[in-house]
This record gives structure tokens, sequence and C-alpha cells, in this order.
């Protein structure tokens, strides 16, 4: 007789036991994840926390471990999603069994980053359940299936992306786009009107003015943090880039220019310059405005021009570069003697760091100068025999409006003389198409191109006025400082003293010129036997320092 064959399936364990017989529990951990801060979808955030919270608590075979969740962040980037890397790490530190999640776009909208993430913890024997897609990612054969789904998430978020730009770009070109004003230093909004902020205003103008006197960007940034003036952002320390912001930001004029970047790639969000990449609109009067266009472009111009032409630096100390040893013709440099101690104290030296250069010449002077009593003599020569010379009227904001204001009107004449020419030489070109003379043996040609020449060189010249303006008005700027405050600037001091020699008894002598060529064109010695036309002494205990006064026209 035939035994009837029977199979019987003995289930997989759903839960583990422990020696003692009781249920070992899934350590079960949720992840929520919404991308905008509109109220419908924080609704749904919130639902989704309050969700997996219960239902983790009521399954008796569960252990909860924590909600982990990304609020108001895109999913088609792990960059910002502080929450999501967070639960990674735990559930790859063993604290995690089970990961609940509403959907596969939920986790990620970017394929290479789920399939990713969903590798690692596969591996390491991590399940994620996907509520919508009813997905266990530790079933067999379910990558493909994941792969599907996890490239349709994508390709929605980029259809999504698609008709949010065209949404934002219809609102630029119909002028309905807000100005955001949140971190523009000088503004602010009044009952949906963009009003100006009177005392940050007068922050502003004092960057443009500052600049326009020729001030560096460092410079301006370094009195703005000693005035403890904060940013548009709030920090209280400025950097050159913050002054920099300022000075080429349109809003000032009272422009408004949308689109000034662009994403290029909907999955990394990483902004671009807009450089002819998608349109710019740009709404002129858009809001009242804080300074000029004359003073606005006359600004831009100076940055241009100031890539390639370095500013000299107003903050160098005013013996800066001027005094010379006689004894090795090497410049003295300032030089912190004794840092630290009771005995610390400033001077003026010519000795170097000796290297193994075969070059380096030992000086035989040995003296050094206090630069306390350098920087005395040079304030009471200069008091004595230049500031009155060197000083300027009380008009100074009109100078510059002044000069400003007919450099830029020069400026736009020549610049429309240039568009003209240009035009009619392309209508010269044309003609010439049906000629067979060669276009450089026309006259009509060679005229308006000699014309055209001729501009572009005025213009030229404009633009070296406009550096030697810049110049020009920190010369003046200082004079009022040295009114305020009676400090005296390396630049104020060099326009007098050329050159300040140490003699070779240690003392300074000082040597003016009205000429602009370099005095060190005669020698030294030649400097040194000329006859002093003042002389004194300074004595402040143990310290002295003998100088004197020559000329040399």
């Amino acid at each position: 007789m035939e035994t009837t064959r029977i199979i019987r399936v003995i289930p997989k364990k759903t839960t583990s036991i422990d020696p003692n017989g009781a249920i070992i529990k899934k350590k079960v951990a949720a992840y929520a994840r919404v991308s905008t801060d509109f109220e419908d979808q924080r609704n749904s955030f919130k639902a989704q926390l309050e969700e997996y919270s219960e239902r983790i608590k009521q399954n008796p075979e569960w252990e909860f471990v924590k909600l982990y969740s990304d609020e108001g962040i895109s999913g088609t980037s792990l960059k910002n999603r502080k929450g999501f890397k967070e639960m990674i790490d735990d559930a790859l530190a063993g604290k995690i069994d089970l990961i609940l999640t509403k959907s596969i776009s939920r986790w990620a909208r970017n394929t290479v980053d789920f399939l990713t993430e969903y590798r690692k913890l596969r591996d390491a024997k991590i399940a994620i359940y996907f509520d919508k897609e009813h997905i266990n990612s530790l079933e067999e054969d379910v990558e493909f299936q994941l792969t599907i789904y996890a490239s349709m998430a994508q390709e929605e978020s980029k259809t999504i992306s698609s008709n949010v730009k065209w949404g934002v770009r219809s609102r630029m070109k119909r002028g309905e786009r807000k100005m955001v004003v949140k971190s523009t230093l000088g503004y602010d909004y009044e009952n949906g009107k963009i009003v100006i902020k009177e005392q940050e205003a007068e922050t502003v103008r004092s960057i443009f003015s500052y600049y326009k006197f020729g001030y560096t960007l460092s410079e301006i940034a370094k009195m703005l943090t000693s005035q403890g003036i904060k940013t548009g952002t709030g920090k209280s320390k400025w950097e050159s880039v913050d002054v920099k912001r300022i000075l080429t930001d349109e809003k000032y004029i009272g422009n408004f220019v949308m689109q000034k970047t662009v994403i290029v790639n909907f999955l990394d969000h990483k902004p671009y310059k807009n450089d002819e990449i998608e349109p710019k609109y740009i709404f002129e009067n858009h809001h009242p405005a804080i300074v000029s266009k004359v003073n606005f472009d006359y600004v831009q111009k100076m940055l241009e021009l100031q890539k390639t032409n370095k500013a000299e630096r107003g903050d160098l100390s005013p013996l800066h570069n001027l005094v010379i040893c006689s004894s090795c013709h090497r410049a003295m440099n300032k030089l912190t003697q004794h840092p630290g101690t009771k005995f610390q104290r400033d001077v003026l030296t010519c000795k170097k760091i000796v290297t193994n250069n075969e070059s380096y010449i030992q000086c035989p002077n040995k003296h050094t100068v206090d630069y306390e009593l350098a920087m005395k003599a040079a304030k009471d020569i200069f008091d004595r025999f230049f500031a009155k010379k060197c000083l300027f009227s009380s008009n100074f904001e009109e100078i510059v409006d002044e000069t400003i204001k007919d450099i830029h009107i020069k400026r736009e004449e020549l610049l429309a003389l240039r568009s003209r020419y240009q035009e009619e030489i392309q209508e010269v070109l044309k003609k010439a198409i049906h000629s067979t003379a060669s276009i450089t043996e026309s006259d009509e040609f060679n005229q308006i191109n000699a014309k055209l020449n001729d501009t572009k060189a005025q213009l030229s010249e404009l633009d070296r006025q406009i550096l030697l303006s810049s110049n020009y008005f920190r010369e003046i700027h200082d004079s009022f400082v040295y009114l305020d405050t009676k400090e005296i600037t390396c630049r104020l001091l060099k326009k007098c003293i050329k050159v300040i020699i140490k003699k070779p008894d240690g003392g300074l002598r000082f040597v003016a010129s009205t000429s602009a060529t370099n005095c060190l064109e005669n020698s030294i010695d030649e400097l040194l036997s000329l006859k002093p036309i003042y002389e004194n002494t300074l004595n402040e205990g143990t310290r002295k320092l003998s100088y004197d006064l020559v000329r040399k026209d």
C-alpha cells in the first residue's frame, strides 16, 4: 500500500526569542519629509509623525526608536537632510532594524542617492518598508522594482521643478515677484511697500562715499567693524566681500534685477551666475533709491579699473617706505622689540634676517630709530611747514560731487559717440561688400575709423582720470581727518616729504621737495651735505632723537 507524501511548510520566524522565551522586539524607526512650507504640506508632515508614532507603539513586537524627519527640504539631494543622515548612521550602528516611510519619493527623488542608501541598509540586513508601494526592501528580487519607482520619483521631481520655474518666470515677466529685503541693509517693508531705513541707509551712503574717496574694500570693512555696525545679515565683523556686495547691488539706485542666478541642475540645486543662461528681468525705479545713479556708475567703473590697477593702501604707517639708512641704503622697517615685556617698544631698523644669500650686506650702523619719536618729529615738521599748504577748503563733498558729475557727463557723451561711429563703420562695411576696392582704400571708412580711435583714446584717458581722481579725493579726505584728529597719514606726509634719511649718528634728515621726481636720484651724500632750514631734538627720559629739514628743488 502506497503512503501518501505530505509536504509541510514551516514558516520563517517573524519574531526572535531570547533564552528566557521572551520576544526580542524589533527596533523600529520612521522617516518623514516634506519639501515646502505650504500649510497643507505642514499638516501632512504633522500627520505623518502622529501616524508612525501611534503605529509603532501599538505593535507589541516593535520597540519604538525615534521619528527622524526633514521639514522644508528637497529630496533631490542628501546635502541638507540632517534627519535622514542621522537615521542612516544610527541604523548602520545597530540601533534600528526596520524603517517605516510613506513612499519611495519621500525617501529620495534622486535615483543614485536612493539606490546607494538602500544598498547600504540591505547589506546590513536593515529593512525599509514603503507604505504606498507595499514593498519591504529585504524581500527577494525587489531592487529592479525599487529602481523603477525611484526613477519615476526623480522624473516627477524634474517635472515639478520645470513647472515651478515656469510659474516663477511668468510672475517675473508680469513684475509680480516680490523683492526680498530681509538681508538688504537700508530697506524694509511697511504696509506692503518697500521703505528706506534711514539709519542703515546712512551706512550705505557712507560705504559709497568712502570708496569714492579712495578707501579700499578692506579699509572700509575694518572701519565698519570698529564702529560696531552690523552687516545686512547681522554679522558683527565686516569682510571685503560684504562691502563689495553693497557697492555692486543695483537695489540701491531703485532697480530690481530678477534671475541674477539660475539653477542649472534640479538635482544639486547649485546656483550659477546668470551669464545669458536665462533671461534677466530688470525693473527700473522699482523702489526708493538710496544713492544716485551717477555715483553708482562711477563706483562700478572704479571697481572695474582697480581690478588691474591696485589701489594704494591707506592704512599704512605714515613712515612706510620713507626712511632710508645712509649706511646700507636699505629701507627701514617698523619692528617691535622685546614684545610682551615692560621694555617693549617700536623701532625703525634696516636689519634683515641674515640668510645664506651671498648678496646680503651687514649694515655697519648699529643705530635703530625710536618709532614714536620719529612720528613726533614728522608731525612737528608737517605742522610747522606744510599743514596750511596741504589742507583744503571745507567744500570737500562739493568738490567730489562736481568732479564725478563732470566725468559722468563726459563719459556718457563719449560712449554715445563710440556707438555712433561703430554703427557708421558697419554701414560702410555693408556697402564695401558690393565693391571691388579694398575697404582700407575708402576715405569714408578711414575718416570714421580715425574718429572712433580718437573716441576710444579719450575714454581711456577718462579712465586714467578716474583713478587719479580717487587718489586726489583721498588726499583731500586725509587732510580733513588731520583737521579733526591731528593724525597724519602716509599719503599726506609723502605729498611734501620725499625721503627721510637716517644719518650716521642715528638722527633723521627730512628731505622736502616740490619736484615729482625721486630725491634719491641725487646721492645720499649730496642730500646729507645740504644746509638744514630747521633743526630740533626730542628728549623723553632715556630716549633722544635729533632731526632736521632740508629742501631739494
